[in-house]
């Protein structure tokens, strides 16, 4: 990786791999699997799992909501309904929220990821041969078989995108154009998808001071509120749902403010 240490790291709750990050990659941000956690709540908390309104609930806190009071209301209502103050578990869990929760973690780049995906895919994939009676040479040639398809996949992913610039929305889109020309092709129809949403987003101005322009979206359907402050100096743009900071992708939120600026914009965050 070019001596650079991760941005995050996924773990289940291991203090040993706690400690061990924390020592050996300085300021990398060390999250919990969400995964793990709902895997573990089946045991700690399998008479209350078992409840459809108790899983409803501990699966939206998992989920994270839209704002930290959201999952604050949603954590308490969980713990009231069902008389779990003193559940030591979900105590140290609650503890630990700002390390799983994603609306704690808006400000750093996780790509949303909220599990360890990479690693459990791994496992599904050699899960289901790993049995008792299996020979190592047996699993050596699965294992190879595994491995070579997933190569296989990405270097047709990668062929893919060295063929040309993928299909457009809007074909004389100097935004769009720019943009497939600098991501993959995953990622662009990702950006596309927020450019076209960026259409159905009203914006008033709320402030000004000159350089520094404040505004308040909502997308058509929707009730909350999002704000966004653009720098006409410098051309930054900062949104409160931080989807560049955690995805390093622009938002609709960003983009619908930027509409006038799309050139000047694009050479700050492409």
């Amino acid at each position: 990786m070019g001596n650079r240490k991760p941005v995050t790291i996924y773990t289940d709750q291991c203090h040993a791999m706690e400690n061990a990050i924390s020592t050996v990659f300085l300021g990398t941000c060390h999250r919990l699997c969400t995964w793990h956690i709902s895997r573990n709540a089946t045991l700690k908390l399998a008479s209350y799992y078992a409840i459809p309104e108790f899983k409803r609930l501990f699966n939206k806190c998992l989920e994270g909501g839209e704002t930290e009071s959201g999952f604050e209301y949603t954590w308490n209502e969980m713990i009231s309904k069902f008389d779990l103050a003193d559940n030591t578990w979900l105590k140290t869990l609650y503890q630990l929220r700002e390390k799983w929760c994603p609306v704690f973690s808006l400000d750093t780049f996780t790509v949303r990821i909220k599990a360890s995906q990479r690693n459990e895919s791994m496992n599904n994939a050699f899960h289901h041969m790993c049995t008792k009676t299996i020979t190592l040479t047996e699993f050596v040639h699965h294992y190879d078989k595994q491995t070579n398809g997933m190569r296989s996949r990405e270097l047709e992913e990668t062929f893919r995108c060295n063929q040309g610039l993928p299909s457009r929305a809007a074909k004389k889109s100097g935004l769009l154009l720019h943009a497939a020309n600098v991501y993959m092709r995953k990622n662009f129809k990702l950006f596309e998808t927020e450019v076209i949403d960026s259409l159905a987003v009203r914006m008033r101005q709320t402030g000004s001071d000159g350089t520094l322009q404040t505004f308040e979206l909502n997308e058509e359907g929707r009730k909350r509120v999002h704000v966004v402050q653009f720098n006409s100096l410098n051309f930054n743009v900062l949104c409160s749902c931080k989807m560049f900071e955690s995805m390093g992708l622009l938002c609709r939120h960003a983009l619908r403010v930027g509409k006038n600026n799309y050139k000047k914009m694009v050479r700050v965050f492409m």
